[in-house]
C-alpha cells in the first residue's frame, strides 16, 4: 500500500508545519505500508517534504492550477492520495474528475466556517461557491477524511455524498515531543493556556469570565493562569480584566524553549473553550495532544474525537471555574509526567492514527 498526503496552500501555518513534521517522522517508523508527506506553498521551504510554488505561478488562480497538476501527476504513482481540501476552488470542478484515488482531508465545516471568518457578502459568496464546487468535486472522491468524526459525517451529509468516510485526527510524534520537567509547586496550582494567536474559537473571554469577577479577582486562592500566545485579537475589555488580575500572567508569544519552562511548573493545560463558535462540538487540537505527550493533564471546553470521556487526564466541561481548576490540579499533582504521557499515547500518537487510516483504506476502498 502506497499513500501520499498532500497539502496545498498559500502559506503553511506553524501548526500545519508542525503537524506535517510529526506525520513525516511517524511515517519513517512504519514498515507495513509506505506513507509520504508533501506540502506545496509559496513561503520559505523549511523541511524536506516542502515544495515552493514557482514565483510566476504564485498568484491565487495560477497557484491552484499548479497544485492540481501536481496532485494529478502524483496520483498515478500512489494507490491513494490524501489531499487537504482547498476551499471555494472553482478548478476542483475541472480537475477532480481526473483523480479517481483521491481522499480529501477536511479540518473544518467549510461551508459554515467561510460565513464566520468572512463577514457580509464576501463570506456568503465564498460559502456558496464552496457549496457548489465542493459538492461536485467531492463526489468524484474515493473517500472523505475529517480531522474529527463530526466533520467527516458533516461533509457527507451536507453535500449529499454516499461515499466512505473516516476520521484522521491531529497527532504527535512521541520521538519528538518529550515529557517536560516537573517543577510543580506544593499546594498551589499553575494552569497554562497557549496557542499561536488567541482567536474567538479559543474562548479566552469565556474562560476569563468563568474564573474572575468583574474586577479581575477570584474567591478561590492558590492558583494562577499563564497565557502564552499573541493576544492582539482579544477583546479590549477582557484584556483589561486580565491586566488587573493577580491570578493571570500574560507571557505573549514565546519560542518553544521559553514556554517549556512555564509548562514545567504547570499542573493543568487548558483546551479551547468556544469551539461551538466554529459550529463544532468536538475537536482534535494539536495543542491538547502536545500537552498530554509532555505529561500535562488537560481541562477543556470541548469533547475530543479520540479521547474517551472517562479518561482521567482529559476532562471536558461546559465551564472551567476556579474551584474546578484548582481541584483538578491538586487531585493530579501526585501523578508523574511519565504516567500521564504513557497512558495518553494510545489516544494522541500520530502513528496510530495513520495505521487506522490505512486499515480503513484497505477495508473500505480496497
Amino acid at each position: 500500500m502506497k499513500i501520499i498526503h498532500i497539502t496545498t496552500c498559500k502559506t503553511l501555518s506553524a501548526g500545519q508545519r508542525k503537524q506535517l513534521i510529526y506525520e513525516s517522522e511517524a511515517a519513517g517508523n512504519v514498515s507495513s505500508f509506505k506513507w509520504d508527506v508533501l506540502a506545496y506553498h509559496t513561503g520559505k521551504v523549511a523541511n524536506e517534504f516542502e515544495r515552493k510554488v514557482p514565483k510566476v505561478l504564485s498568484f491565487r488562480f495560477l497557484r491552484n492550477i499548479y497544485f492540481w497538476f501536481n496532485v494529478i501527476r502524483l496520483s498515478k504513482k500512489y494507490d491513494y492520495v490524501l489531499h487537504r481540501h482547498i476551499c471555494f476552488d472553482p478548478f476542483s470542478i475541472i480537475f477532480s474528475r481526473f483523480i479517481k484515488n483521491r481522499v480529501s482531508v477536511h479540518h473544518s465545516k467549510e461551508i459554515e466556517e467561510l460565513k464566520l471568518i468572512r463577514s457580509g457578502f464576501v463570506g456568503r459568496a465564498a460559502s456558496m461557491l464552496e457549496e457548489l464546487s465542493g459538492k461536485y468535486s467531492l463526489n468524484k472522491n474515493a473517500g472523505i477524511l475529517g480531522v474529527t468524526r463530526e466533520i467527516a459525517e458533516y461533509e457527507c451529509a451536507e453535500r449529499g455524498l454516499s461515499i466512505p468516510f473516516f476520521y484522521y485526527p491531529n497527532g504527535v510524534s512521541f520521538q519528538r515531543v518529550r515529557p517536560v520537567g516537573d517543577e510543580r509547586e506544593d499546594g498551589f496550582v499553575n494552569a497554562v493556556f497557549m496557542c499561536g494567536k488567541f482567536s474567538k474559537w479559543h474562548g479566552l473571554d469565556i474562560l476569563i469570565d468563568s474564573l474572575l469577577d468583574e474586577n479581575g479577582f477570584s474567591d478561590i486562592e492558590g492558583w494562577c493562569l499563564h497565557l502564552i500566545g499573541d493576544m492582539s485579537a482579544v477583546d479590549s475589555e477582557i484584556q483589561k480584566k486580565i491586566n488587573s488580575s493577580p491570578f493571570v500572567k500574560v507571557h505573549g508569544y514565546l519560542p518553544e524553549s521559553a514556554y517549556e519552562k512555564i509548562i514545567e511548573t504547570s499542573d493543568v493545560g487548558i483546551g479551547s473553550c468556544a469551539m461551538w463558535r466554529e459550529n463544532l462540538s468536538e475537536g482534535a487540537t494539536l495543542k491538547v495532544r502536545e500537552l498530554l505527550a509532555m505529561g500535562v493533564p488537560v481541562l477543556s471546553g470541548h469533547r475530543d474525537t479520540s479521547i474517551p470521556e472517562d479518561f482521567a487526564y482529559y476532562k471536558w466541561v461546559d465551564r472551567i471555574g476556579p474551584e474546578l481548576l484548582k481541584g483538578y490540579g491538586l487531585a493530579l499533582k501526585g501523578i508523574s509526567r511519565e504516567k500521564v504521557r504513557e497512558e495518553s499515547k494510545v489516544y494522541v500518537e500520530k502513528q496510530k492514527y495513520m495505521e487506522n487510516v490505512v486499515s480503513w483504506v484497505r477495508a473500505e476502498l480496497g
